[in-house]
């Protein structure tokens, strides 16, 4: 996984380099101020290259007592401790570039953890869903979501988002199984739109006119059938921890 975070600065630095000379595109293209978004393995990325930090020591142990158990019902830790194969020791791949972060189920709690969400300095959305089998909501966005530090942050929970609301058919030859896509992903893109639009107005152009968007005042006037979207800014550690129990 880290050579996709490699890849995102490269990008950036490819763009830079070819469109930045250009007077035209340097006014219509501000380099310094980036937003990202990822779902899943991507997710990981946009927070990796956002400013969370790998923690290595954390994610050989976790690894470590995944083995001992032999089963776990989190598929994500299996996915996390593949990374291990990666030889590389960095672990910050932070891009000062970066200005704004949305990620769609991502994978954190094994290879960033507590110590490594904590280092995020940007706005931060995350979105996960509570029917993800794949990446479950309660150890790998929610829990997560209450290590964040920056302030500017928000949490939205789709009821009952898959690990696949958010994704179209990619014509791959990988066939999932309808019950694990959940409702038709084509009913959940208008809402992901909506959000990320008004996320990175807010934060990449300092635009105060979508911030009320982001706001479950705002969720609870549209009508996301068959979908339930709730926003939240704040988690008390006692919320957490009652969630984590359930």
């Amino acid at each position: 996984m880290p050579i996709e975070d490699r890849k995102i600065t490269s990008l950036l630095d490819e763009l830079e380099a070819k469109y930045k000379p250009n007077p035209v595109w340097k006014r219509k293209i501000d380099f310094n101020n980036v937003g990202i978004l990822g779902q899943s393995f991507g997710g990981y990325t946009a927070l990796a290259v956002g400013g969370a930090e790998l923690n290595r020591e954390q994610l050989i142990e976790g690894c470590r007592k995944s083995e001992d158990r032999r089963i776990t019902l989190n598929i994500s830790t299996l996915l996390q401790c593949r990374s291990l194969e990666v030889a590389s020791q960095q672990k910050n791949f932070e891009d000062p570039r970066i200005k704004a972060v949305i990620a769609i189920n991502p994978l954190t709690s094994l290879i960033f953890g507590e110590e490594g969400m904590s280092e995020i300095r940007i706005p931060t959305m995350i979105i996960g869903g509570t029917k993800d089998y794949v990446t479950p909501a309660v150890t790998e966005q929610i829990q997560p979501y209450s290590w964040l530090k920056t302030s500017r942050k928000h949490l939205v929970l789709v009821e009952p988002g898959t690990h696949f609301s958010f994704l179209r058919e990619s014509g791959g030859r990988l066939t999932v199984p309808p019950k694990l896509i959940g409702p038709d992903p084509n009913l959940a893109y208008p809402y992901l739109k909506l959000l990320s639009l008004s996320f990175f107005e807010s934060y990449l152009n300092s635009n105060s006119e979508y911030s009320p968007y982001l706001s479950q005042t705002y969720v609870n006037q549209i009508d996301s059938q068959p979908f339930n979207l709730s926003l939240i800014e704040y988690l008390s550690t006692e919320q957490v921890r009652q969630v984590v129990k359930r």
